[in-house]
């Protein structure tokens, strides 16, 4: 399957959002940590899951540029487990850090979860990651605008 470069590019900077968000949930292997982190503000949890996000993005977009115009279904399979995969973790480890005023905190939380569903369903078929009207992005998009977060942390392809 060929796709086009700008397809490419926004299908992989949202899965990057989707799947760094793939390891959130429980951390009950983690009860024994006697660090917290500082409670951020709203504006300080913006800034920051920002940066994150972007800084992710980039290094996806930087490899996905890489991939040419017309990459073929084993190039997008190979940048997706060699390149997304690995920043998805490092991406979910920075998230994960972050805590939100108490007041967003539930929906902080949501937003995660639902995230987690969109790279679930994607983990299901992946050609579900070229489906820009999955009710899993679109929801986990309305969640982080809702929480005032920027394009760098949506997910899926833009349709």
């Amino acid at each position: 399957m060929n796709a086009s470069k700008s397809i490419v590019i926004a299908v992989v900077a949202g899965l990057l959002a989707v799947g760094g968000l793939a390891a959130c949930g429980d951390d009950d292997e983690s009860s024994d940590d006697t660090a917290t982190a500082a409670t951020l503000d709203s504006d300080e949890l913006v800034s920051q899951a920002n940066a994150i996000c972007k800084e992710h993005a980039d290094a996806i977009n930087s490899a996905v540029t890489d991939l040419g115009n017309n990459p073929s279904a084993v190039d997008i399979r190979v940048i997706v487990k060699e390149t997304i995969w690995p920043q998805y973790s490092a991406q979910i480890g920075q998230l994960d850090a972050l805590t939100p005023p108490d007041d967003q905190a539930d929906a902080w939380s949501q937003w995660l979860t639902d995230s987690t569903a969109a790279l679930d369903a994607v983990k299901e078929d992946p050609n579900n990651a070229f489906d820009p009207s999955l009710k899993e992005f679109a929801t986990a998009n309305d969640e982080a605008s809702a929480l005032g977060l920027g394009p760098e942390c949506q997910v899926g392809p833009t349709s």
